[in-house]
Parts: structure tokens; sequence; C-alpha cells
């Protein structure tokens, strides 16, 4: 275990901590032990159960939604591991059935399991939101690719670009028949996808949405109910930056709200961009990230905006993808107006202070997030004490405390070229038992690591 943590602590520093913490536990045990401690509001939880049990209203009705809601209310904890897209990459999927066990460990009924996404990756992110994935085929690098969406689209921002539409869906559909005659992948998995295809994605329930953000939403909860031979639980994705839009919109509406303290506050606004440079998912000089905000072009392209302030006037500035100008005013009413328009996006860092550190929710995310929340913390808390005035929001902030569960890989199969990760392709092929599940979960964390290095 040794070497693993060795080799682990170079690239995955969260991950190492885990197997020096969990190394010899099954991953049923390290489950057991995750919990959320409870901390006192800054800003008013009941807001976000608000705008979670809205935004999946329209999606699911009022019950489904309504129930959603109740099961943050009871626990506490939310996942945010996962990038906003329809789900075929193994990790992600084996990350939303461990958090699925995990409400179950906590006395749910795994009905409903809700789950909030980063939506501002691009189409060609690793987790391949172009398309499906199958880890059960004879491609060379152990997965084959069947895009939906055109190479030409490769840069455009899954929270805003179109939607798969049916002439999509033919196009893979072709590639699929091409690869499974060359024997790419076996005739079951191709029925199995040719299924979802006809059977969810050309469905009205999921074409009737105009972009792939909410034709993701739909997507997974219908793949969820697939997953299983004697269940059909629905994983309910939203969009984090969605969550986020909708809390600044409140917020932004009342003076005295921490977050508008922080973006308008000079002196605290101040504080933050410094102590929050070079901080993974925030901003590095004029570099890298971007401050606060993204901005969204035409072409579903983000681009950086950084702060600029003149004649006692802050405004943020940029660059989008057609090489135009673009400012916006650091004001309430400009921000809503963005916000509303889809024109701005929200960071990462407004994403996990209006859900984590500014409401009373703990965290569930991958081998990068615990390391880059832990150095968030203590540049909002340093900041905040800088300024001085906020100790008690500082204190409240500086308990905080997440856990990984991204990353923990325990379902496996085996074919002529080896073992590979059952992923939604797979399951769609050959649903899993309970029973299989909770065998598969009495593997140790240090072996469900082992890929990682």
């Amino acid at each position: 275990m040794t070497e693993q943590m060795t080799a682990l602590a170079e690239n995955y520093p969260a991950a190492a901590e885990l197997l020096r913490r969990h190394g010899g536990d099954t991953l049923l045990a390290y489950l057991g032990q995750l919990h959320h401690r409870p901390l006192p509001d800054i800003l008013p939880s009941e807001d976000l159960l608000t705008e979670v049990r809205d935004y999946f209203t329209p999606f699911f009705g009022v019950e489904t939604a309504g129930e959603c809601a109740d099961v943050l209310r009871r626990r506490r904890c939310l996942s945010t591991a996962n990038h906003h897209h329809p789900a075929f990459e193994y990790m992600t999927v084996q990350d939303t059935i461990l958090c699925d066990r995990w409400l179950r460990t906590q006395g749910e009924t795994g009905a409903v399991v809700p789950f909030l996404s980063c939506a501002n990756p691009r189409l060609d992110n690793n987790v391949y939101p172009r398309g499906m994935l199958v880890y059960d085929c004879t491609a060379p690098e152990g997965c084959l690719r069947l895009p939906f969406y055109p190479f030409k689209l490769r840069h455009a921002c899954v929270a805003a670009v179109e939607g798969i539409s049916p002439d999509m869906v033919d196009n893979a559909l072709n590639r699929l028949r091409q690869e499974t005659r060359r024997g790419s992948c076996s005739l079951r998995t191709a029925d199995a996808l040719e299924r979802f295809c006809r059977e969810v994605l050309l469905s009205d329930r999921v074409q009737r949405c105009g972009t792939l953000r909410e034709q993701t939403t739909v997507i997974n909860a219908m793949l969820s109910q697939r997953y299983f031979t004697d269940r059909a639980p629905q994983y309910l994705w939203m969009p984090m930056e969605t969550l986020t839009a909708r809390l600044l919109e409140r917020d932004l509406r009342t003076e005295d709200a921490l977050t508008c303290q922080m973006l308008f506050r000079r002196e605290l606004r101040a504080s933050l961009l410094r102590e929050l440079d070079g901080v993974s998912g925030c901003w590095t000089g004029n570099t890298g990230g971007t401050h606060f905000f993204w901005g969204l072009d035409r072409r579903a392209a983000l681009f950086p905006l950084r702060l600029r302030e003149s004649a006692g006037a802050a405004a943020l500035a940029g660059q989008n993808s057609l090489g135009e100008a673009v400012t916006v005013p650091l004001t309430p009413r400009a921000l809503t107006e963005r916000l509303r328009d889809g024109s701005l996006l929200p960071g990462l860092f407004l994403c996990f202070l209006e859900a984590h550190f500014l409401r009373d929710f703990t965290v569930f995310g991958g081998f990068y997030q615990p390391a880059y929340l832990a150095e968030m913390r203590r540049g909002l808390v340093r900041a905040l004490r800088e300024t001085g005035g906020y100790e008690e929001e500082a204190a409240i902030i500086e308990a905080k405390r997440n856990a990984m569960t991204l990353g923990l890989i325990y379902l496996l199969r085996s074919h002529e070229g080896g073992r590979f990760p059952v992923s939604t392709a797979e399951l769609l092929e050959q649903p899993v038992s309970m029973l299989e599940i909770e065998a598969s979960l009495q593997v140790s964390v240090a072996a469900a690591l082992e890929h990682l290095n």
C-alpha cells in the first residue's frame, strides 16, 4: 500500500489521503462512515431546496421533484463530482451507483437520487459529452467512441450547446453498425445501444428539450432506470451552474447577503481576488480561470472575464470566441439580466460558495475536489478575517469538510482481452442486481483506487 500511496500522492493527493485512512476498509464500510456534520446556515438552505424542486418539477412532476428536495433536506449531502452529460463514462456511472448505495445506507429508499453536475466543460472533455462510450470492445485504447456531435462543435460548452437531434442519432447508429461489422463490439451491445437510441434519445421527453443541458437531465433519469434487474431508481441531475444562477438571483436582491458583499464590497472583493489567486476552480492572475463568472457567446463557447475598475465603477471584461470585446457592469441588475439570458455562467468558485460554503450541505466529489475545496476554504477564511467583521461566517466556513467518492472502481467484467470497467453501455446490455452490487462493494478501498495509478 505504501508504493500505491506514493504513486497517488504526486497526482491525486486526495486519493492518497483516502488510501492512507481507509485503504484497508471495504467500500461498503467506507460508505458507512460518510455523514454530514451540521453547521449553521450563512444563507438559507431552504432557498437551495426550493430551487432544486422548481428545476425538476417540469421534467418529472411535483411529487418526484418534491421527494428529491426532501432527500437533500434529510441527508444534507450533495454529490458534486460529475460533469453534466449523458452518463456513459465509467467513473461517472460507478460514482452515481455508489452515491445511490450511500443513500440506502442512510435509510433512504433510493427511488430518487439527486446529483449536482458541472455543465461548463466543452464537448471534447475527457468524459466524452459528444456521444456514447463502450468499454466491452476490441478498440486498441480499450474504449469505443460513438459521437452524436460533429467534430466542428467540439469546443461548444455543454451548458449551451443544442440538443441531440434525430439526425445526430442516425449518424451515431450508422457508426455503431460499421463498428459492429468490424467486430469492435458485440451484437448484444449494439442491440442494447440501438434500443437506447430509439426508446430514450428519440423519445418525445428528450426531443422536446432544446439543449443538451436539459436533455441530460431527462436522459440520465431514464438510463438509471435501466441499470438494475430488481429496481428502477431515477438519478436526477441538475447543472450546478443553473442552481447557482438561481440562488444568485435571490442573493442579488438582498444587499446584506454575503455573496453581494463579496461581489460589491470593494475591500472584501479585492481580498478574495488576492487570496484565491492560483486556486483551481478560481483564477490565476490574468492568464487562467475567470473572475467569478464565465462569458458565454452565441457559438456556445466559454470565455474568461477579468475584473476591471475605473473611476469607482467595476466591470467584468473579456473577449469572446468571435473576437468581440465584452463588458458587463458589476452591478446586481446587469448580473441578473445576463444570468437570465445565459450570457453569463457562474464559475466553479461561486457554485461551491452557494451550495457548500454558505449553506449547511456537505459535498461528495472526485479525486481533485477535496484538494481545491480545501484551498478555497482557506482563502475564503483569510479574506473574511483580513477584511474584518465576518468572524462568525469565517468560523463556519473553516469547519466545512467534504468527501471523495468519484474514482472508486468496483464493477468489472472480463472478456478475451482481459478485465474492463462496467458502465452504461454494459449495463444496458446486461443489468446488475443489487446482490451483485453488494458483493462488488466488498472490495477494499485500496483495490478500488488501483486504476488511478
